[in-house]
């Protein structure tokens, strides 16, 4: 391989990975329940996936991918470890669960990004302040002249407004 399709392979593993980091955590998380014991498993599978990465299908599911071998590390600690030694069919059974939840869990991120969309500008202003700047209500009170508890209250009905419209687009997608 040269060293611009190798450079190339490695931006590509890169970009995956940083979009997909969160779901494989998630998911090795569910399966140990520890964040000291999920680090070092996602450390030891990220190390894994990308000495593997030749074997990735380019366009198939990145996270799918990942798990599968997330699923195998798991294994390899449990045998290891003896807080994780439950029986066998009780480990298959989490791993389907973590699966399906992880599922749900995008399907709802996307439904929420879809109608964060659709929020007014204000709204979203407000949001982005209080959980991607993560700034206090405190603070977002003092710089927008209005009371704490008002924040609070147009926070609600954001939250609010944003689980109807969720439920909305899921109910609509479960009939369609």
């Amino acid at each position: 391989m040269d060293s611009e399709s190798k450079e190339n392979q490695t931006k590509e593993f890169v970009y995956l990975m940083s979009v997909n980091h969160m779901s494989l955590y998630a998911y090795i998380m569910s399966m140990v329940g520890n964040s000291h014991d999920a680090d070092d498993i996602m450390q030891n599978t990220s190390v894994l996936m990308w000495e593997r990465f030749s074997e990735f299908k380019k366009g198939t599911d990145f996270v799918a991918w990942g798990i599968r071998i997330a699923f195998y590390k798991i294994k390899e600690f449990r045998a290891h470890n003896n807080r994780y030694q439950f029986d066998d069919d009780v480990f298959e059974q989490l791993h389907t669960k973590a699966r399906a939840n992880l599922t749900n869990a995008n399907l709802y991120a996307d439904k929420l990004n879809l109608c964060l969309a659709k929020l007014p500008s204000s709204d979203a202003s407000l949001l982005r302040l209080r959980y991607g700047c993560d700034y206090s209500i405190k603070w977002i009170s003092q710089r927008t002249n209005v009371s704490v508890q008002a924040v609070y209250m147009k926070l609600s009905k954001i939250h609010d407004m944003l689980g109807r419209c969720i439920k909305r687009l899921m109910a609509e997608e479960s009939i369609g």
